[in-house]
């Protein structure tokens, strides 16, 4: 099975919760007003496009918000607010750059964030199927549509955890700016925000990742390759106090300072609902992903899903309170890393850790799908699936809920994962045509 085969596969869009923009057609500039921009873009990301249109309107990056980050690899509709205060004169009505395109829409009181989203809509195409594996598809797809799927944050909110990826020579580092943050090390949490390689990265950003890694310390001369003006800011502030890592790291975008933090929470906060799904169903599979494994549970019975679906669990913070339930788990997962709640504090007035809590199981509203032919690849098929999500539910988790487990073709090379029971003993699923059909599992001797 193939997602984003092409960036029309991927389609997301933005739902505003009511009344958060004004629809006007005045576009006279009102101090203490947000102009809202309605954004269609393709192949790029949500960060790219604000700096884009920041530099058409002479607008300083700070003054733009939106209510999330959107895939670059993807066609996507969200929107995007703007400072009225950074307008010269009046409201530019439509922008335009590479890959997006923007329509003044309305103002808004306040700047976007994600609080304003109600839920997204995607449509979403998975192609390249072998046609034996539709009858589990749509099993899959019912059974999730009808009981949910844990609400894990996906790999691509972790790309901040992986640096010197482009050194084959070394041993891909795994490592979170929030943990250096919290140890005290702000030369290692700028050693990961000037270093770490991104799949989004184009090739002038990581030739500047190279030489920051190889000209450390040599603050000048990395400055003169700075990408990016809030780098520059940095560099700038390090050529005057070469040893203030702590200073220098406060002067990271807040926006991205922050999400930098919440990495790491987020981190924890997979490796608890892991933990849980483990102990609450009485069938799990493990899907790996680079920083750990999701717990995904095997044919999960109504009356299990009951003891989870209304969970909440705190990312870690000094405020956090741990429900009674999963007090052990937790406490567990945080010793695992050498940390504790009271940790979680950067000491950086507006980069800090974020205090909140995020439901354990979601459901998808709205879920249809259609299997047709696909076009791109000869005798296998394609299922156009769309839905709704709330704001922070990630599609990819709902798309590896219903992804067969089995491969049908030994071309696929796809692993057959093990199953285990609540108790962690493993049983095994059959790989033969003939017994997938009747869903068997063989129990080891």
């Amino acid at each position: 099975m193939k997602v984003k085969f092409k960036p029309e596969d991927f389609f997301v869009e933005e739902i505003l919760k009511d009344g958060v923009v004004q629809k006007t057609h005045d576009t006279r500039k009102k101090p203490g007003k947000f102009a809202i921009y309605k954004v269609e873009k393709k192949n790029i990301d949500t960060l790219s496009v604000m700096y884009s249109m920041s530099k058409i309107l002479g607008i300083n990056r700070d003054m733009f918000y939106s209510c999330g980050l959107k895939d670059k690899y993807s066609v996507s509709t969200q929107y995007i607010a703007v400072d009225e205060n950074g307008f010269r004169q009046k409201i530019v009505e439509r922008l335009k750059g590479e890959g997006w395109s923007a329509e003044f829409v309305g103002e808004s009181n306040e700047p976007l964030s994600p609080k304003h989203i109600i839920r997204n809509f995607f449509r979403i195409t998975l192609r390249d199927i072998h046609p034996d594996e539709l009858p589990e598809y749509e099993e899959n797809i019912k059974r999730v549509a009808n009981l949910g799927f844990p609400n894990y944050f996906d790999e691509q909110r972790f790309g901040s955890a992986r640096h010197f990826a482009d050194y084959p020579q070394d041993k891909e580092v795994l490592d979170f700016i929030g943990k250096r943050v919290i140890k005290g090390d702000f030369e290692g949490a700028l050693k990961i925000h000037f270093q770490a390689v991104s799949d989004h990265d184009r090739s002038r950003v990581k030739k500047f990742k190279k030489i920051m890694r190889e000209k450390w310390g040599n603050w000048a001369e990395c400055l003169v390759h700075a990408q990016d003006k809030n780098d520059f800011r940095i560099l700038r502030y390090l050529v005057r106090k070469p040893n203030d890592f702590k200073g220098a790291f406060s002067m990271i975008d807040p926006r991205l300072g922050r999400l930098y933090l919440e990495v790491y929470q987020d981190f924890i906060f997979n490796s608890v609902l892991a933990e849980v799904v483990k102990r609450r169903f009485s069938k799990h599979y493990l899907f790996p992903y680079f920083v750990g494994y999701f717990v995904f549970p095997y044919f999960p019975e109504q009356s299990e899903v009951a003891l989870i679906k209304d969970l909440k669990i705190p990312l870690p913070h000094p405020n956090a309170v741990i429900p009674p339930e999963i007090e052990d788990i937790y406490l567990q997962v945080l010793g695992k890393e050498g940390v504790k709640l009271s940790d979680f504090k950067s000491g950086i007035e507006n980069i800090d850790f974020v205090d909140s809590q995020r439901n354990a199981w979601e459901f998808a509203e709205s879920v249809e799908w259609k299997i047709s032919d696909d076009e791109f690849h000869e005798g296998r098929k394609k299922i156009e699936l769309s839905f709704y999500l709330k704001r922070g539910v990630f599609a990819t988790i709902f798309i590896k809920s219903i992804t067969p487990l089995l491969p049908i073709s030994e071309v696929e090379k796809k692993p057959i994962p093990k199953i285990y029971t609540r108790d962690g003993k493993e049983i095994s699923v059959s790989y033969k045509k003939e017994d997938r059909k009747k869903k068997v599992i063989i129990l080891p001797t």
